[in-house]
């Protein structure tokens, strides 16, 4: 049986041929894309900040995810640049946060960061979707490895390799 995760590369490969993308924050109904970072100086496709979403969501632990009250909220741009930013909540908590993370997302790559921490995300879901985005932007493992950035707020010694 396939579940909803499962869907979200078909969702996203569907919407990019006809110009709608299923907004899984919202689960109900199609809307156009959002709008993407632009970069004229590549040859390859970018992610829409819609997919970036997606990514994120892949990348959230299995009780994040089936909470009715998820909320991806994409910030500035301006926090990292050159990166899509966004916060992610859960429900409503009266002792502490609600907050469950944030998130970078590379629109040239579909590399999902950590916003606070140094850290990358490799979620086996989240490969998968990150995969069929790449694929559907023309980006080979070879190009993909040129574009790969360093992990935003890290030092060089505790990057890791790809």
């Amino acid at each position: 049986m396939l579940n909803y995760d499962d869907l979200l590369p078909i969702l996203i490969w569907v919407g990019t041929k006809v110009g709608t993308i299923f907004d899984a924050s919202k689960r109900s109904g199609w809307r156009g894309t959002s709008t993407a970072l632009a970069y004229p100086e590549s040859k390859f496709g970018v992610i829409s900040a819609d997919e970036a979403r997606y990514l994120v969501r892949a990348d959230l632990a299995s009780f994040a995810k089936k909470t009715s009250q998820l909320s991806i909220q994409r910030g500035s741009d301006d926090y990292a640049f050159g990166l899509y930013f966004f916060s992610v909540y859960g429900p409503r908590n009266p002792a502490g946060s609600s907050t469950i993370g944030h998130f970078l997302v590379d629109p040239k790559t579909g590399d999902v960061f950590d916003g606070v921490v140094c850290k990358e995300y490799k979620a086996p879901t989240l490969a998968k979707l990150q995969n069929s985005i790449r694929k559907r932007i023309g980006l080979s493992r070879a190009d993909y490895l040129k574009l790969k950035r360093p992990i935003p707020m890290c030092d060089e010694s505790k990057q890791s390799n790809p």
